[in-house]
């Protein structure tokens, strides 16, 4: 069976969702009926036996707006649709949501899709739900906003990644798939 992770970082970059990532592949890669790839932005990642890794500098980007965008892009679509057909599934850690636009092309093809759940991202930009919180579009973007300056001072961060808040809303995840599958 051949499997395909796509991670932005691998390990060493990243954190617990890239070491989590890092140990499931080394768990998988001890089988020897899976042939698995890596596709990832980091340069030298810690390299798996049996494990075959392409670094794309596509993966590497200075927000996650910017690497969405990429993967809209028409001829990047292709060519990832051209790997994915060589591939049974699709494995996406959680942390990567930006390689989310990949899903519909991969179910287009066939073929199955893992993602791994590291936290909330997929339903709130930042990954943190606050007890009792009752989210909108605007608290959702004040948060990210917030988020943004406190955490990487920077305020043209805040502005795009408010902006992208919305797409982080579970029914407009799901319109935006079907739009570009």
């Amino acid at each position: 069976m051949n499997i395909l992770i796509t991670s932005e970082p691998f390990w060493p970059e990243g954190s617990g969702g890239s070491l989590a990532t890092y140990l499931i592949t080394k768990l998988l890669a001890q089988d020897r009926d899976f042939s698995i790839t890596v596709v990832t932005g980091t340069e030298n990642p810690v390299k798996v036996d049996n494990v075959k890794y392409i670094v794309d500098p596509m993966f590497r980007a200075s927000s996650k707006a910017e690497l969405l965008l990429r993967l809209i892009n028409p001829v990047l679509r292709h060519r990832y649709e051209e790997l994915i057909r060589g591939f049974d599934i699709l494995y996406i850690p959680s942390y990567s949501s930006c390689d989310y636009p990949l899903i519909p092309i991969a179910k287009k093809l066939g073929k199955k899709v893992v993602v791994h759940l590291h936290d909330y991202q997929p339903f709130t930009y930042n990954s943190v739900i606050l007890v009792d919180q009752r989210n909108n579009i605007l608290t959702d973007i004040g948060y990210e906003a917030r988020y943004e300056v406190y955490e990487h001072n920077s305020v043209k961060r805040a502005i795009l990644g408010s902006m992208m808040t919305p797409f982080s809303n579970e029914k407009i995840i799901h319109a935006l798939l079907r739009v570009f599958s």
